[in-house]
Order: C-alpha cells, then sequence, then structure tokens
C-alpha cells in the first residue's frame, strides 16, 4: 500500500512538476511566441507582470515559474492532509502551518496579473484558515462554550465564499465563458461538415464504381 502511495504521488504530483518545470524552462526566450502560449498558455499567462507596472528584477525572471511553485504548495498541503492518525493535534497544526505560509506568500507576492484574482485566493486561505482553526477548537477543545454558534458561523461563512466564487466566475468569467462556446460550437460545426464531406465523397466513389461496372 505504502508503494503503491509513492508511486502514485511520483505519476500524479511530482512528475507534472518536473515536466512543466523543463518545458517552461526549455522556452522561457519564447513565452510570448503565439504557439507557446497556445501550447504551454495555461501556466504562466495568468502571472505574467504588466509591462508597464515596476517589479523586482527576480520576480521578473522567475514570474512564469510561479504555477510550479503553487504546484509544490498544493502537494505540501495535500501530503500533510494526507498523513495518517487523523485525531492527532499536530496535524491539523501542521496544515495550519502550511496554510500559513500559502498566505503569507500570497500576500507579499501578490502573483495573479489580475488583482481579482490575487484577492480571492487571499480571503479563500483565509476563510480555510479560520475553519481549521475552528474545527480544531470544536474538536480537541469540545467544552468551548457557544460551540453550536461557532459550527453556525463556519458553515456560514463557507456558503459566502462558495457564492463568492460563483459570483466571480459569471461575472468576470462570462466573457471567456462565451468564447469557449462559440469556439466550441465552430468546432462541432466544422467537425460535422467534415463528416458530410466525407459522406459524399464516398457516395461519389460508390456511384462512380457502379457507373463503371
Amino acid at each position: 500500500l505504502i508503494i503503491a502511495a509513492v508511486a502514485g504521488a511520483l505519476i500524479f504530483n511530482i512528475l507534472p512538476i518536473i515536466i512543466f518545470t523543463v518545458l517552461i524552462f526549455a522556452h522561457r526566450q519564447k513565452l510570448d511566441n503565439p504557439d507557446v502560449e497556445r501550447w504551454l498558455g495555461y501556466l504562466y499567462l495568468s502571472y505574467k507582470p504588466d509591462d508597464n507596472v515596476e517589479v523586482h528584477k527576480v520576480w521578473r525572471t522567475l514570474w512564469c515559474y510561479t504555477e510550479v511553485f503553487v504546484m509544490i504548495l498544493r502537494f505540501t498541503l495535500a501530503a500533510s492532509i494526507a498523513i495518517p492518525h487523523e485525531d492527532s493535534l499536530w496535524k491539523s497544526v501542521g496544515v495550519l502551518i502550511v496554510l500559513s505560509v500559502i498566505l503569507i506568500l500570497s500576500l507579499t507576492m501578490q502573483p495573479y496579473s489580475n488583482s481579482v484574482h490575487n484577492y480571492a485566493t487571499d480571503f479563500c486561505v483565509i476563510v480555510l484558515i479560520f475553519t481549521l482553526v475552528a474545527a480544531i477548537q470544536m474538536k480537541f477543545l469540545p467544552e468551548t462554550e457557544d460551540i453550536e454558534i461557532l459550527q453556525l458561523i463556519v458553515f456560514v461563512v463557507n456558503v459566502l465564499i462558495v457564492l463568492m466564487f460563483i459570483i466571480l466566475i459569471i461575472y468576470f468569467g462570462r466573457n471567456d465563458l462565451m468564447d469557449n462556446y462559440y469556439r466550441s460550437c465552430e468546432v462541432i460545426l466544422n467537425v460535422v461538415r467534415k463528416l458530410r464531406e466525407c459522406c459524399n465523397c464516398n457516395r461519389n466513389n460508390d456511384d462512380h464504381e457502379q457507373i463503371v461496372q
């Protein structure tokens, strides 16, 4: 079981990090190339700094690897959550430390080129930290007064954060959603057109063979 878990971690977590790092490093001088953007743009375009905004020299060099750093943090968070001994206080504290590091890095670096994405990320991590602290208190200090009120607050806060992300996706992503919809329709229509052409071509070939015979 342990071998399977290690193999799964290597294949599904560490291997993609290595592959993405190599790909970005190999194309680091051609990140503005349209072909590279279509192929690898999902890994770095969201973090691309504005040319008109002054940023640190180190960030100018390493910004394209931000998604790799984020993947490492996510893997660390997942690993800390997956540690056995669910009732261990130290496990919860470890997850809390990882979340705190993620929040500090997010607040200091503000990695996304869109400020709304930065604010949403910060707020989401803060809610996760609040929820975890409340869960620790409810689990390891069940005699705390007004525990029902704390549970209600945690529930309401998490519902609000979900609603916030839905609103952000609808409001700020509606243009992308419509573009993707039109592109999908265009692809489907092209496929249907090609299929019709193939059917017509086959039908013409059959008619031609019948005439020859």
